[in-house]
Formats: C-alpha cells, sequence, structure tokens
C-alpha cells in the first residue's frame, strides 16, 4: 500500500525568464520501479532505444498550458523551428 499525498504545493522564490516547469516524479525511481515490474521492457528500451514524437500547435494555448512551436522554438519561421527540432534529435 502506498500513501500519496493530499496536496502538492509549488513556491518560487525567484522567477525564471521563461519556462518554469517543475517536474512532479523523480525519474530514477521510475525508472527502479519500472526495473523491478517489467524487467523485459526495460531491456528492450536500452536495447532499441525510445522514441518520442510530437505534434505542436502553432501558438500557444495558456489555457490548456500548452507552448506553441513558435515559442518552443523561438522562431516564427517554420523551416528554421524544424531545423532546430532536427538538431535536438542529432544532441541526443
Amino acid at each position: 500500500f502506498e500513501e500519496f499525498p493530499s496536496k502538492i504545493l509549488f513556491f518560487c522564490e525567484i522567477a525564471p525568464p521563461e519556462g518554469g516547469q517543475t517536474a512532479i516524479v523523480q525519474s530514477h525511481k521510475i525508472t527502479a520501479r519500472m526495473e523491478e515490474k517489467f524487467p523485459e521492457l526495460v531491456a528492450k528500451l536500452e536495447k532499441e532505444g525510445l522514441f518520442y514524437c510530437s505534434t505542436y500547435f502553432q501558438d500557444d494555448h495558456p489555457d490548456l498550458f500548452l507552448k506553441g512551436w513558435q515559442t518552443l522554438f523561438h522562431s516564427r519561421d517554420k523551416n528554421e523551428a524544424e531545423k532546430k527540432a532536427a538538431e535536438c534529435l542529432k544532441a541526443k
């Protein structure tokens, strides 16, 4: 049996100039749990890798907490944004 908090509070003494998203899980704990419960899947992911595919809106949607590609890639030019996205994939 696991207990979870009924409330999660966030505090920011100095706000970042932009972004500022806060993770609410610790990835190493998720990885450890996956290795325990799904060792074959973890081995397969380590061997073959994992690929994320994202589709972005052109404009921001603050009501949905979504940033559009123009904001994410700091460009209004679609070709430049695609080039930056490709560079991100190469860096991995």
